[in-house]
């Protein structure tokens, strides 16, 4: 289930399912992304009405990112980010597989996709 917000700042769909405190820095990542990434997907308290303004915002990365990757682009001053990597969306759904309760199926179930490639 997708919670939907007040588009704060008019961004549109997908950033109404992004909490107000965390729209602009969901716009912001897509705006400046890099070409390895193929797909970002919001994730966690980013989603969910209990998001607070010192909330961390959990990212998935789907696509050739290795270390060399600057993701320092994807940043905004102020707000904090936990970012996982996987190589495709394939990968992804195997890991999902593995248990009932993992992050890979959380992420693909309750996750916002924001940018797709």
């Amino acid at each position: 289930m997708a919670y939907l917000y007040f588009d704060k700042h008019g961004y549109g769909e997908p950033f109404v399912y992004i909490h107000p405190f965390k729209q602009a820095a969901a716009k912001h990542m897509v705006d400046n992304i890099t070409p390895e990434i193929t797909h970002v997907i919001i994730f966690g308290s980013s989603t969910l009405p209990c998001c607070r303004s010192w909330s961390v915002i959990d990212v998935c990365l789907i696509g050739d990112i290795d270390d060399s990757v600057p993701l320092t682009s994807l940043r905004i001053k102020g707000e904090s980010y936990d970012f996982l990597k996987y190589k495709s969306v394939d990968e992804m759904q195997r890991l999902a597989k593995r248990s009932i309760q993992n992050v890979e199926r959380n992420i693909l179930e309750k996750g916002v996709l924001i940018y797709e490639q």
